[in-house]
């Protein structure tokens, strides 16, 4: 890939990193931001995690997305960038199973009122389950696989804000002054520091968070037993 190609691959992947950032990726179907994560029953899978499966078929269906996504904006991939996303999304999907694992251990479970609005609105976007139902089947994925997901992401954003409230998260104007010159510095036209404020704070509060959760994977990752299978 080109440089600029190679930067726009880096902030991607960088996203995927991000914990904060997984709570809205799930599976894009149609119109709606939503990944498909380890659900089901299959005898195929990527990896192992704890003895927990990752579903083939899940994984290939987040990668052939995100290429697509990839492709879309122009950028073309050599078989080394290939193996380069593959490898970036198994590492994601384990650091996700690694989670939800530790969230199930803490006691964490999603809220059903919470999660039946989530689903209600990706149901919104089209004109009945049966067409909703369809779309993911098409994708190699399920109204289940779905409901799965939703649930498994809000327990990781609990899990982000356990960490966040354990940490004792400060956040001095020092900071914000410094994440707002950051992006002016990189050329983008931003409002006056005084207006974006809250913004501003928020981002450097969620890269903290991120860290954390960081931090937290790394200490579940030595304790844990992985196995790639594929």
């Amino acid at each position: 890939m080109d440089e600029q190609t190679e930067q726009q691959s880096k902030e991607g992947k960088s996203l995927m990193k991000n914990p904060i950032v997984w709570l809205g990726l799930l599976l894009l179907i149609g119109g709606a931001g939503y990944w498909a994560v380890t659900s089901g029953v299959s005898e195929e899978f990527v990896a192992k995690v704890n003895g927990e499966g990752i579903e083939k078929r899940l994984f290939d269906v987040r990668f052939a997305q995100l290429r697509a996504n990839y492709e879309t904006q122009g950028i073309a991939f050599a078989d080394e960038d290939t193996i380069q996303l593959r490898e970036q999304i198994l590492e994601d999907m384990i650091n996700e199973r690694l989670l939800i694992q530790h969230a199930k251990e803490q006691g964490i479970t999603g809220q059903e009122e919470l999660m039946e609005e989530e689903y209600q609105l990706i149901l919104s976007q089209f004109e009945n389950e049966a067409e909703l139902k369809k779309q993911l089947s098409d994708n190699n994925t399920s109204i289940q696989d779905i409901r799965t997901s939703i649930s498994e992401q809000f327990m990781i954003r609990e899990l982000a804000s356990q960490q966040a409230e354990q940490g004792d998260i400060e956040i001095s104007q020092e900071e914000i002054q410094q994440a707002y010159d950051d992006v002016v510095s990189g050329g983008a036209e931003v409002p006056p520091l005084e207006e974006v404020q809250e913004q501003v704070e928020e981002f450097v509060r969620q890269q903290k968070i991120s860290q954390l959760v960081e931090v937290l994977l790394e200490q579940l990752r030595t304790k844990s037993s992985i196995e790639i299978l594929n």
